[in-house]
């Protein structure tokens, strides 16, 4: 239980108002809250902090400031639980950089909306601005220049930060396409020039799923994730994988001569390249392997 106090002013004079707040629970996500005020006492009930982060956030969207100071109602009672327990946004902090600052001030902006996720994209073909501890060769190669990266003191400070503002951090590094930057040549396909046949965009590049370095590799970079990124979720990613054959395909990887590694492995194993289940399969047995 703890006690606040700020200044509280009307039409007919001024003062101040004490504000009263009692957490209670053992849910530290719990969101919802009570907020009552009555003349100079304002009351908050919540489960957690972030409750009580909330309920301060409608106080203050309730106050407003006159020429006798700030005005808050003599009464309220408000009792807020959120619709959707994800609200969030979406960053890629990979094609275009985001400085540290930059994202603070969009984690301030969300608390104000009482949004409570941010998705980092953080790699990309474009770029890895990564620093992994144990790969740090791949921010070194992989960011755009050793100034736009985020290092290890970076990241911790940026999720102290967001979990004072009641905001989760997913930490995305996308795989097995959307892959170039920072990544080890042998580890990749398709990402040589002429972009436009193999890829929905430039720079092109996907995991050549047929070399068995790149689950040690990702194992490095998830153990860090796991690591850093208290609220236990990670995204992989995931989307756009081009499988196309030589044969007129819009654009072509997997099945074609520009993955003779992966096209070997699959004759190895017994599965028909003219089957796109064969593709499908490969890309769960990736998705297994890589978060087994």
């Amino acid at each position: 239980r703890e006690s606040i106090c700020g200044s509280k002013g009307d039409e007919g004079g001024a003062g101040q108002l004490v504000v009263n707040v009692e957490v209670s629970g053992s849910d530290p996500t719990a969101e919802g809250y009570t907020l009552t005020v009555a003349n100079t006492t304002a009351q908050i009930k919540a489960g957690s902090h972030r409750g009580v982060r909330y309920a301060l956030e409608t106080l203050r969207q309730l106050s407003a400031t006159t020429a006798a100071g700030t005005a808050v109602p003599s009464e309220v009672r408000v009792e807020d639980q959120p619709a959707y327990p994800y609200r969030g946004i979406m960053v890629d902090c990979a094609r275009h950089f985001l400085p540290v600052p930059v994202l603070k001030r969009l984690i301030r902006g969300m608390a104000m909306a009482k949004l409570n996720t941010l998705h980092l994209h953080l790699t990309d073909t474009a770029a890895f601005p990564l620093e992994v501890p144990s790969r740090p060769q791949m921010a070194e190669r992989g960011a755009y220049s050793p100034a736009e990266t985020y290092s290890v003191a970076d990241v911790k400070d940026l999720v102290q930060y967001a979990e004072l503002h009641a905001v989760n951090l997913i930490p995305e590094v996308d795989t097995p396409a959307h892959v170039s930057a920072g990544w080890d040549d042998g580890q990749l396909v398709c990402n040589e020039n002429e972009w436009a046949d193999r890829a929905v965009e430039p720079p092109s590049g996907q995991f050549n799923v047929a070399n068995e370095s790149i689950y040690e590799t990702l194992g490095d970079i998830y153990g860090y994730l796991q690591g850093a990124f208290p609220h236990g979720v990670m995204h992989m990613g995931g989307d756009e994988v081009i499988v196309g054959n030589d044969d007129g395909a819009w654009a072509r990887c997997w099945n074609s001569s520009l993955s003779q590694p992966i096209l070997d492995m699959l004759e190895q194993a017994g599965h028909s390249r003219s089957d796109p289940a064969s593709f499908y399969q490969l890309w769960a047995n990736f998705t297994g392997r890589a978060y087994g």
